[in-house]
């Protein structure tokens, strides 16, 4: 097999692949080597994949979201966005909160994230967590 080629850091996929890993620092690169039979495999997150594919896709490309695998962490308990905003606001803090809570209380929340090709269930991350 040639190299797998991994654009976001993940040290967990890193070691459980082993030396076949690269890391790319754009998309663009790594789906332009994937597109020139150059690697076999991209390692990417869902919306990048989706997104890139979307532009530009790549004739005979299977994609898929692979199940989770308890050996890397990150597909079991996955990262979770958040919005960064300056805790000495705490305003801010409560305004972000509550529209975020009505979003997905009112079901739009999830009506956008289908909208865009994801899955319902993204709309409930579950309770935070840290990777």
């Amino acid at each position: 097999m040639r190299s797998i080629r991994v654009f976001l850091l993940n040290y967990e996929r890193q070691t459980s692949l082993g030396d076949c890993v690269k890391l790319y620092e754009t998309a663009h690169a790594m789906y332009a080597d994937l597109a020139a039979g150059r690697i076999d495999v991209v390692i990417d997150t869902y919306p990048s994949a989706k997104s890139t594919l979307e532009k530009s896709p790549i004739d005979g490309l299977k994609f898929e979201v692979p199940p989770a695998d308890p050996a890397i962490l990150s597909t079991v308990k996955p990262g979770q966005i958040n919005f960064p905003v300056n805790l000495d606001n705490p305003g801010l803090v409560a305004a972000f909160n509550a529209d975020v809570a009505e979003l997905r209380k009112s079901g739009k929340l999830e009506k956008i994230l289908v909208s865009f090709g994801f899955k319902p269930d993204a709309a409930e991350p579950g309770e935070p967590n840290l990777l």
